[in-house]
């Protein structure tokens, strides 16, 4: 009787009305604690008010490694961890170790390797996260979790600020951990005939990175006390993170406001400042010499900017090769092709897609049930896999095209970035320089990653209870001019100028023979090193094009071929 009672009590409750009363009301206890919050005055020795209490807390408090995030950007600055594994990997190949470290190295590199990647995976899941517009994204989205009423910058901003903190604070402890790991398994180098001196370059290169996150601990810790977060509660969940947070109206939460409180930051703004008043003062001065030489020469200006443009026009025919058949093959994708001449109107930048294939990849991929995003075990990929093949096979959705489909834009994004700061691309010219980098150079990289590393592959279940992996090519070529068509043909750009082009490709030609000539010595070195014997039946280009991977990564030769006419690694 009584429980027939309560069936009925909860069966004439409201469920709409209930969600949205609890929802108002807990947005609304959330707002009262951060008025409440704000509206108390933080003890200070010096009797100063709130406002000043707050302000003088926060200009001399410690910075840690701040200013490398305002040079750099905050992508820029994590990837300074991948810098590190670069070196380190670098360090551990040997062309000429004593037979005894090599033995150790051999026997150790798959634990070596698994910290690395997995702090390269990380890069690649928070370089995304950590990108401002997204933090932007996700800021706006929470709004109304924080905040009432219609939204302001300022409260943003302050949003913006403390994904930064959440997501810079979770990489970080994600990557000192692999750090600090790999630095106890390399103690066994230290024993190893002849590992002392390797011991002690790759314990260093573990010293200054761990270091990085000691001070990315305390830029955070910064970050904190400007949201007003207490110190006790600097690893509380993201969840229960709002009611702890203090807004303040008065104060600015523009990252470009927090930068200014950094001593270092503040010292290279006031430098700058004055650069630029100088740069002001002698460019006003030019332009007025200028004037003066207009007025004694009437028209000599409007002759030389038409004999420029002219001169510019006789490049690019130089460029055009009559008769080239442009073909971007049958996709779903609605693909620009920006380019106007000859020379931008062919691969890279444009893919030839078989239809046929194309075709065939979506079948195939409407039957998979599961596809690696990063490097796997071989014990670690059987177990993904029977995971998903008991969803399949219990009817669960294991949809993947969407799945995939996003894991190629993020990539490509991801791919972005590490080629701008590979090769230090300004801000104003890296869409461009990715235009001339082309959908097919792109695809290309891709595709070495995948095939090099092991992942981006799919599998389907097929008769006879046999699983097959494949990599779905003429699908990524699809969504690879699908993120172009979005991200890079949109712009405003100057796709046909071939001065733009001829700079970037010196730029990339610099830096590859300033590079190459390093390796070289290094090559020459070890060739020196061997008997006689060995030097003369060595093949110097040969054995450079074998040992060049071991200098450069796939991306970079595949870069390099793209631009430099002729390389090592061709």
């Amino acid at each position: 009787m009584i429980d027939d009672d309560l069936d009925k009590l909860l069966s004439d409750i409201d469920e709409q009305n209930e969600y949205s009363s609890s929802r108002e009301a807990t947005r609304e206890f959330q707002q009262k604690q951060a008025r409440r919050h704000d509206n108390v005055v933080l003890p200070e020795e010096d009797g100063t008010d709130q406002k000043e209490s707050f302000l003088k807390r926060i200009e001399r408090i410690d910075y840690g490694n701040a200013s490398e995030f305002h040079d750099k950007g905050i992508t820029g600055a994590i990837r300074y961890h991948i810098d590190q594994c670069n070196r380190f990997k670098d360090a551990i190949t040997y062309f000429d170790a004593p037979e005894g470290l090599q033995s150790v190295l051999r026997k150790y590199n798959y634990t070596f390797v698994r910290y690395l990647e997995n702090i390269e995976r990380y890069f690649d899941k928070y370089v995304i996260e950590l990108n401002r517009d997204n933090l932007r994204k996700k800021a706006q989205k929470d709004f109304p979790l924080m905040f009432e009423g219609y939204e302001e910058e300022n409260k943003i901003n302050f949003l913006l600020i403390k994904e930064l903190f959440v997501n810079l604070r979770n990489y970080n402890t994600l990557v000192k951990h692999e750090w600090i790991e790999l630095g106890k398994s390399i103690g066994v180098i230290n024993f190893a005939d002849g590992g002392k001196a390797l011991f002690q370059q790759l314990d260093n290169i573990v010293a200054e990175s761990t270091g990085y996150c000691k001070q990315t601990d305390i830029f955070l810790h910064a970050v904190a006390a400007i949201l007003s977060l207490p110190v006790d509660d600097f690893d509380v969940l993201e969840r229960d993170m709002n009611n702890r947070l203090v807004y303040h109206d008065y104060f600015d939460y523009s990252l470009e406001n927090m930068y200014s409180f950094v001593p270092e930051v503040r010292e290279s703004i006031n430098k700058q400042g004055q650069v630029e008043e100088y740069r002001k003062e002698r460019s006003q001065a030019q332009e007025s010499e200028k004037l003066e030489e207009k007025l004694s020469e009437p028209g000599t200006s409007q002759e030389e900017q038409q004999h420029n443009a002219d001169a510019d026009n006789d490049v690019q025919d130089d460029f055009s090769e009559p008769g080239v058949e442009t073909y971007t093959g049958s996709s779903a994708v609605n693909f620009t092709v920006k380019g106007t001449r000859h020379w931008n109107t062919r691969e890279p930048y444009i893919i030839q897609i078989d239809p046929e294939k194309l075709g065939d990849d979506y079948r195939q991929m409407k039957d998979a049930f599961y596809f690696t995003m990063s490097p796997l075990s071989d014990d670690a990929l059987k177990g993904e896999i029977r995971r998903n093949l008991v969803k399949y096979k219990s009817g669960s959705n294991t949809d993947v095209l969407p799945g995939y489909e996003e894991f190629l834009s993020r990539k490509i994004s991801s791919l972005f970035n590490e080629i701008m700061d590979e090769f230090n691309i300004s801000k104003e010219n890296q869409s461009l320089f990715f235009y001339h980098l082309g959908p097919a150079t792109v695809y290309n990289i891709l595709l070495a990653e995948f095939k090099n590393n092991g992942y981006g592959s799919c599998f389907k279940y097929e008769e006879g209870n046999r699983i097959k992996r494949f990599l779905p090519t003429e699908f990524i070529k699809e969504n690879v001019l699908r993120w172009f068509e979005n991200n890079i043909n949109s712009l405003d750009l100057q796709f046909d100028s071939i001065n733009n082009f001829d700079s970037m490709r010196k730029m990339v030609t610099r830096k590859y023979y300033s590079e190459i000539d390093q390796f070289n010595k290094r090559v020459d070195e070890v060739i020196r090193r061997m008997d006689q014997d060995a030097q003369k039946k060595i093949d110097r280009k040969k054995f450079i094009k074998q040992k060049a991977p071991l200098r450069f990564s796939l991306m970079q030769m595949i870069i390099y071929n793209r631009f430099v006419e002729k390389t090592a690694f061709k």
